[in-house]
């Protein structure tokens, strides 16, 4: 029995031996990747930061650009509201001018007959 218990105990070492090296060898892995998937998730975090900092610029740069057009819009307004009192102004000094007109052509003709 001693041969067989000898070939026992060496089957056991060589089954320990191989486990220890399993375990060690899935250890590695498992910790290569944690490393690559902690790498990986780093990496994102940044690229997102990046694309939150682009989206922040770009809707400055929307605002600005509907600030400019809000205001060439004003400015647009305020330049025909000003042509359009002016308009008004001219049509009623023009309508003032010709009733004046037909009363003194109306008198003339009265007095001239």
């Amino acid at each position: 029995m001693s041969g067989a218990l000898a070939a026992n105990l060496s089957m056991n070492e060589a089954l320990n031996h191989r486990q220890v090296h399993w375990e060690s060898s899935v250890s590695g892995q498992v910790g290569h990747h944690t490393d690559d998937l902690d790498r990986c998730i780093d990496d994102l975090e940044c690229e997102n930061q990046d694309l939150r900092v682009d989206l922040t610029n770009e809707a400055h740069e929307w605002t600005w650009e509907g600030e400019d057009t809000i205001t060439t819009l004003e400015q647009c307004i305020a330049k025909l509201q000003g042509e359009a009192t002016a308009r008004q102004q001219d049509l009623t000094t023009a309508r003032a001018g010709e009733g004046l007109g037909w009363i003194l052509e109306s008198r003339v003709h009265t007095l001239i007959p």
